[in-house]
């Protein structure tokens, strides 16, 4: 009886971690939809208990007074070192979730709080200015014609600018 319920027990162990696995499979960010993923990403750092990286620079969590005893730096240290990895894992689930072509938005970026704002920087729609912003560079593209012609060794494409 008792190996019976071990092995349920591992079983279910196993489904659930194959369960989590599934859960957190978020589509790959790739320039669309960026509101949508957004709020995907923030649940699943919730669940993960990630969430509070993304709100402010870790570093600032943890503050150091002058007055601090040897053993209370030792325990800030200790604390700014578990949010520094935290941070990393944050910044892994992030990355994973975005799509090569726009990792570049990112690379540069030291925490998961410069990140996640870089993303919101970049991609979150912004109110009237924003509009304006996009019609303007909207109205003053230029169009080109393009034609393409056939030929024997494959295509050639001409342009005619007017």
């Amino acid at each position: 009886m008792e190996v019976t319920l071990t092995i349920v027990v591992e079983l279910f162990n196993k489904e659930m971690a194959g369960t989590l696995e599934e859960r957190t499979k978020i589509s790959l960010f790739d320039g669309s939809n960026f509101n949508n993923w957004k709020f995907r990403i923030e649940i699943l750092l919730e669940e993960l208990e990630l969430l509070e990286l993304i709100d402010e620079p870790y570093s600032q969590k943890v503050k150091f007074l002058e007055t601090d005893t040897a053993d209370v730096k030792a325990s800030k240290e200790a604390d700014l070192e578990q949010l520094k990895k935290r941070d990393w894992k944050c910044r892994l689930q992030i990355v994973q979730r975005i799509a090569d072509t726009h990792l570049e938005y990112v690379k540069d970026t030291g925490s998961a709080f410069e990140m996640w704002s870089t993303l919101l920087k970049t991609f979150e729609r912004r109110g009237i200015a924003r509009q304006l912003l996009i019609r303007k560079s909207l109205l003053t593209l230029k169009f080109v014609n393009i034609i393409c012609e056939k030929s024997t060794f494959g295509r050639r494409i001409k342009e005619k600018k007017f």
